[in-house]
């Protein structure tokens, strides 16, 4: 759904419903103002560099197509923690605050990991605040200013 309304600054855009995703009436009717295209039959198979098959063979040669997969927390360390997870619109997340602190005290969490979306260049930053105040953490001293 997002990427659908936003893409539309670069040309025309065709959703396509693969059944991960339902649009609302209210969703139809943002597509509809923005001009998005709603193709309702189910894509068979990518061919070439961007031509989508829809299972009764009809062919769509677009310039380009983005997708949007489902992310998921790798590994059960967040889950062993007991840290909080947030569902986000692609995906969980573990949940942090604004200095990346987890709800377990002394847990931090960043990038991709910490984040509804990812995004590489946010994800280094997101390191570079948890690891400053994971160290801030440790100094008791700090912790008297606050």
């Amino acid at each position: 759904m997002h990427q659908a309304l936003m893409l539309l600054n670069w040309g025309p855009v065709t959703l396509f419903l693969t059944g991960a995703f339902t649009p609302t009436e209210t969703h139809k009717e943002a597509l509809n103002r923005r001009g998005v295209f709603i193709e309702t039959t189910p894509v068979d198979r990518i061919e070439d560099k961007a031509t989508v098959v829809l299972v009764d063979q009809r062919r769509v040669t677009m310039a380009g197509i983005f997708v949007t997969p489902r992310t998921s927390i790798n590994g059960s360390l967040a889950e062993q923690l007991d840290c909080a997870v947030e569902v986000g619109p692609i995906g969980d997340f573990v949940a942090t605050d604004a200095m990346k602190a987890t709800n377990v005290q002394g847990v931090f969490c960043c990038g991709d990991m910490a984040r509804a979306a990812g995004n590489a260049a946010l994800a280094v930053a997101d390191g570079s605040l948890a690891g400053i105040f994971a160290h801030r953490s440790l100094i008791e001293e700090l912790a008297l200013l606050h």
